[in-house]
């Protein structure tokens, strides 16, 4: 799943257990190039619309027309999280291939610490990035805004 909006205060204490964890910052390319990788998905935008347009997965389905409802399904939300502005990319192989998904590493630009982040799990993620060949990588911070539920994103 991916969001556009790396500033969305919900989404930190939703997705980022409570402002302690970490958003990956990815180019645009991720998605072109998703077939030249290993994962063999496409993004799609999140729908959210008032009511439930679809039914419940029916196991009497079968192939494409089971694929595309189970699509539908995952692409479905309640109104009520479209501050979330989501996307996903669905790889129907992994169900058949279960294992992690590589990406190039020059599509991953930045790593964004959650306001909470400690200072030593900020190194730790410093030294892995040098590690692993990914001194390529931004490191930005979140911090709450003055006076407002806001949060800014700031280089560390």
């Amino acid at each position: 799943c991916f969001s556009k909006n790396p500033e969305n205060i919900l989404m930190w204490s939703h997705y980022a257990n409570n402002h302690k964890g970490i958003v990956y910052q990815f180019k645009p390319d991720l998605f072109l190039n998703a077939k030249t990788s290993s994962f063999n998905g496409l993004p799609y935008k999140v729908e959210y619309p008032k009511d439930r347009s679809y039914e419940l997965l029916s196991y009497a389905k079968t192939r494409k027309e089971k694929k595309d409802q189970f699509a539908k399904e995952l692409l479905t939300k309640a109104k009520d999280w479209e501050y979330e502005e989501e996307y996903r990319m669905i790889d129907f192989e992994i169900f058949e291939n279960d294992r992690n998904k590589n990406f190039k590493k020059e599509s991953l630009i930045s790593i964004i610490f959650g306001v909470r982040t400690s200072d030593i799990e900020i190194d730790i993620m410093k030294y892995l990035c040098k590690k692993y060949s990914f001194s390529h990588i931004q490191f930005k911070k979140a911090q709450f805004k003055k006076c407002k539920f806001e949060i800014e994103i700031i280089d560390i």
